[in-house]
Formats: C-alpha cells, sequence, structure tokens
C-alpha cells in the first residue's frame, strides 16, 4: 500500500503523510460565545503557555544549547492542523498546544471533536489582525515636527556643551531636556517596527479538501485561495517554491525550511505560517562603546562584544528572590553605599528588564539569573502566569545596561519534542486521525520543522539632551540607586507583544558564539 504525504509548514514545516484509508467526519465550528469575546484572549494563553511547555523541554534536550524560536508561529501552524483532527488524535493535540479550559467541549459530539477550534482560530485572527503587516506612513504634521525638534535639540545641546558658566549651562540643559523628552514621546508613536505574519495552503492538484476546514483557516488565517501544485509529478520543483514563498514572506531571513528530499511525489498537502520581524531599539546602544568582555559559560569566558548605551536609559525593570518573589530594589541609597546584598536579590534569584522597540509595540524582555549557573533552575519555575506576573511588577527606571551583541539562526526538527509533550498519535501512521482535512485518508503527521532567525545588535533612535553633574554645592547623603544589568552570562529572552502579552519569539542564550541552533536535523 503506497503512502500519501500532507506536509504543513510555517517559519519551518509540519509535515502531514496519509494513507489511503476510512472514517469520516465533519468540521463542527461552534459560535463563540459573547463571554468568551469579552474574556482574554484564548489564543494568547495558548500561544504562551506552549511557548513554555516548549522551552523546558528544549532544554531538557539540549541543556548547554542555545533556542530560539517563534511559538507564535508554531501554534498557528499546529492549530491549523488541529481543525482537521478528530478523536484522541484532536485530543492530544488540544493538549500539547495548550488550547485553554474554556476550549474543551462537552456532549455527545465531544468524543470526537473534543475541542472548540472555533474559539482559537477567532483570536488568532484577532491576533493577526492586530499585528498586520504594513508599516504606518508617518503622518507629515508629526515627520515635520521631529525635524523642527531634532533641529532644536541640537542647537540647545550645542549652547550647554559650549556655555562658559555654570548657570548658563544648566538653564540650557533644561531647555535641551524638555525639547528631548517631546522627541522622544514622538519617536514612541511611530510605528518603525516591520511584524510581517503570513499563511498559505498549496495542495496536490489531485487532492481534495473538505469545505469546512477550507472555510475555517481562510476566514480566520487568511489563507486565501489554495494553491494547486504538482507533487506528484514535481516533487522537487515544488519545494523550491515553496522556499521562495518562505524567503519572500521573511525578508530573504530564513531562505530554505524544506531541505532537498522534503517533499516528494507523495506530498498531498503544505500548510505555512510564516512570520518575520525588524525592529529599532527605542533605546539604541552606542555603536563606538560597543567592546569584546567576557561572557562566562560552562566554566570558560568567552569574548564577547558587549553593548553599552552612553548613559542609563529608563527601562521596564524587576528584580526577584529564589522563589520567584519580588525583592524590594531600593530608590535611593546611602552614598557609597557597597553592600550588595542591600541592592540585589541573592546569587539564586533573577533580574529582569524590558527594552522597548520603537514604536513601543513589541519589546524584548530579558531574565538573568544572578548566578552564571542559574538558568536551569530559573527555566523550572517557568509558566506563562508566573511571567505575567513577573512582568506585571516591572517599574520604569533608570538602568545601565549591558548586552552581548550576537546572532541565532535555528533550525529544528520539532517531531521528537512535540511527541515528548504527549502528541503522539498524530505520529502514528496507524491511529492518526485528521479525517477533517479529507476524505482521502488517513493522515498522519511525519515531522513538523522549524526555522528562525535573531539579529541583536545596537540599532536603533533616540533623542538625548547632554547632561552634567550636580550644581557646585554640598554633596547629599543619598543618591538615586541605578541598577546595573550585565548580561554577561546564560540568560532567558522573549519579544513579546506588549498589550496584548503574545510570545512571538523565545530564546536562551548560552553561548554568543554559537550562532547556529539545530535539533534533529541532518543538513
Amino acid at each position: 500500500m503506497q503512502s500519501e504525504f500532507i506536509r504543513v509548514f510555517f517559519t519551518g514545516v509540519i509535515v502531514l503523510i496519509g494513507l489511503p484509508g476510512a472514517t469520516q467526519g465533519g468540521v463542527i465550528q461552534r459560535p463563540v460565545t459573547e463571554a468568551a469575546r469579552t474574556s482574554r484572549n484564548p489564543a494568547v494563553a495558548t500561544v504562551n503557555d506552549f511557548a513554555v511547555a516548549l522551552c523546558q523541554q528544549m532544554a531538557k534536550e539540549t541543556p548547554d544549547r542555545n533556542v530560539f524560536f517563534s511559538p507564535y508561529s508554531l501554534a498557528c501552524a499546529l492549530a491549523m492542523a488541529a481543525e482537521g483532527a478528530r478523536g484522541n488524535t484532536a485530543d492530544e493535540m488540544g493538549k500539547v498546544l495548550r488550547f485553554p479550559a474554556e476550549a474543551r467541549r462537552a456532549g455527545g459530539d465531544a468524543a470526537n471533536t473534543p475541542w472548540n477550534t472555533a474559539l482559537i482560530h477567532q483570536g488568532m485572527a484577532e491576533l493577526r489582525k492586530r499585528f498586520g503587516n504594513a508599516k504606518k506612513p508617518v503622518p507629515k504634521e508629526v515627520s515635520d515636527r521631529i525635524t523642527t525638534l531634532s533641529a532644536a535639540l541640537d542647537a540647545k545641546n550645542r549652547r550647554a556643551a559650549t556655555a562658559k558658566n555654570y548657570y548658563v549651562a544648566e538653564f540650557f540643559q533644561a531647555q535641551a531636556q524638555q525639547t528631548a523628552q517631546e522627541l522622544n514621546a514622538l519617536y514612541r508613536t511611530l510605528d518603525n517596527h516591520e511584524l510581517r505574519i503570513a499563511n498559505g495552503l498549496w495542495a496536490e492538484k489531485t487532492f481534495s479538501l473538505k469545505k469546512p476546514f477550507l472555510d475555517a483557516l481562510n476566514a480566520c488565517y487568511g489563507i486565501g485561495a489554495v494553491a494547486s501544485m504538482d507533487f506528484a509529478g514535481q516533487p522537487d520543483a515544488s519545494r523550491q517554491k515553496l522556499n521562495a514563498w518562505c524567503a519572500e514572506q521573511t525578508q530573504g531571513r530564513i531562505k530554505e525550511p524544506l531541505p532537498p528530499g522534503a517533499i516528494t511525489d507523495q506530498t498531498r498537502l503544505v500548510l505555512a505560517s510564516g512570520i518575520y520581524f525588524r525592529g529599532e531599539w527605542l533605546n539604541h546602544f552606542v555603536a563606538e562603546l560597543t567592546k569584546d568582555d567576557d561572557f562566562l559559560y560552562g566554566g570558560s569566558k568567552i569574548r564577547t562584544p558587549m553593548m553599552h548605551h552612553d548613559e542609563p536609559v529608563v527601562v521596564g525593570y524587576a528584580a526577584f528572590e529564589e522563589d520567584g518573589s519580588q525583592f524590594a530594589t531600593p530608590r535611593e541609597v546611602a552614598r557609597g553605599e557597597q553592600d550588595k546584598s542591600k541592592l540585589y536579590p541573592g546569587t539564586k534569584g533573577f533580574v529582569a528588564v524590558e527594552l522597548a522597540y520603537r514604536g513601543g509595540q513589541l519589546s524584548m524582555v530579558i531574565l538573568l539569573p544572578r548566578s552564571a549557573t542559574g538558568l536551569g533552575d530559573l527555566e523550572k519555575k517557568l509558566s506563562a502566569d508566573e511571567i505575567r506576573g513577573w512582568l506585571g511588577t516591572l517599574e520604569q527606571r533608570q538602568v545601565t545596561i549591558v548586552l552581548p551583541k550576537f546572532t541565532l539562526t535555528s533550525n529544528y526538527d520539532m517531531t521528537r519534542i512535540l511527541k515528548s509533550l504527549g502528541m503522539k498519535e498524530s505520529f502514528d501512521n496507524a491511529r492518526a486521525d485528521f479525517s477533517g482535512i479529507s476524505d482521502q485518508r488517513p493522515l498522519f503527521l511525519s515531522q513538523v520543522l522549524h526555522q528562525a532567525s535573531l539579529e541583536v545588535n545596537e540599532k536603533g533612535t533616540v533623542a538625548a539632551a547632554v547632561t552634567f553633574g550636580p550644581a557646585p554645592a554640598g554633596l547629599p547623603e543619598t543618591v538615586p540607586f541605578i541598577p546595573t544589568f550585565r548580561a554577561n552570562h546564560p540568560f532567558l529572552f522573549f519579544i513579546r507583544d506588549r498589550a496584548t502579552g503574545t510570545l512571538l519569539f523565545l530564546g536562551r542564550l548560552m553561548n554568543p558564539k554559537d550562532q547556529a541552533v539545530q535539533i534533529g536535523v541532518d543538513r
């Protein structure tokens, strides 16, 4: 009996494979209730819980390696595949994807369709609409105002820097600070980042799909018309077309998610979900200040370019004890205070910063253990609820930031990881039930491939006024405490949408020199 293949792909690829077989099943769409609409987006809970589960499992698989992936992109593609799953196959997929309790169905049909997938799809549709793909143009009045303020800031900074009288310099410094504040407020309104979400579906020209399945995916994921492909007659040419699509959607960062042989003459369907992000820091690092320093990894010191600002910057900051409770970071300290136990949590604690990208919609959050060997313990504490709680305690304050400059490109076969999380039946050609996709059945997943790419560098835009010391007078007994956040050992990080909390990308940096990351992929 000859096998048939169906593949699903995103900034990587899921692969569905089918065999001639038997059972019928229709897609049952349940309406989204008004209560569900007014509650938190169930898709956000799904993405974030799934992200943490994947992170912890990948840490077990490769405890000493970097990790970087897009939980949002993975969840989108798997949720699309789950739309066609039935019975225990569907039940396992929903559990691994961390569908929330409100999506669990009850009643006579629950055995066949255990999840109200429409609730998840609607949440994904809301996120897709929020993120969009087009950059918003800068209104002319805003652009003109930025030009005017920039010129005024330069003039006031020059007057402050060249003034021979301290009090004249102080006057122009105050004027420059006001101008810089207004200018930075305008910068924060600019949608300067680029976030592209793309979903697609390609089917073998002889393969028929069920209309309810197509309707559900098109309504919520915007796949448009199904592209007809000659997988059977021209598998490699088809593979190259799909790789070209992915390269286009990710601005050339992900060029070949499908390696030679990934598409065969038995492939029947490819589902794709791609994501691309490019942004600039709201507070840019100064390239001239980047210098090599030691990054502590596995008992070794790795010389790594470390980025610096020219002065402390205002970011979200919080510190935590070993048990995850908040450490009370002081606002002021006695001049010359040397007791670090009063300023930072103990060696088993950790600190967090949130660095905004221009436009203010997205940010990178970094969780840094106090100890160079503390990342494993921190990862064990992770949960979506814990992350949400920790981020809720962030305070905007001045912090001295030192961050490694690094690049990561990941290439994963997620199949083993998903099986370890409990999604086993989907990959079993004898038991998988994807009868909601097609009458040409049964179908099963063969692989889940994923690629993602990240570059962390100094780029960004910020307006700043020149800064002078305090006026010559008596020294105060206390001074503001400015924490130092020096990420010179392994840490966790994620890029998130600040309004919804959606984790778009998640990673762990163990070794900044290890740029290529892969699990289970032989290229």
